[in-house]
């Protein structure tokens, strides 16, 4: 019989109130590891025999930091231009509509 390797599929967790992804890798990760990405989701990378207990640790410990960075998620969501078709831009001095159009780069 042969053996597969335990699942490494990401879960969506939750500690004190702090909603994270938790990823195992099944490859040679020694290290946890944390990061936010763009939609504010925090993301924590362990090595698959890594325990939940080193995982909670990990988001006490830098939990400043996590608030932080949604912090400036949020911020940069917010800084985001909603213009629509038609709206007045001023570009130099001029009045320019807003033209959307769709397509490749």
């Amino acid at each position: 019989m042969l053996f597969s390797k335990p699942s490494a599929a990401p879960e969506l967790r939750q500690h004190n109130g702090l909603e994270f992804l938790l990823k195992r890798s099944a490859k040679r990760r020694r290290t946890l590891s944390l990061r936010v990405d763009d939609a504010g989701q925090i993301v924590v990378m362990v090595p698959l025999r890594a325990s939940l207990k080193d995982v909670h640790r990990l988001l006490d410990t830098k939990r400043d930091w996590l608030e932080a960075q949604e912090q400036k998620v949020a911020r940069q969501a917010s800084n985001q231009f909603m213009g629509q078709q038609g709206d007045q831009l001023w570009l130099l001095g001029q009045r320019l509509p807003l033209k959307l159009v769709t397509g490749r780069r």
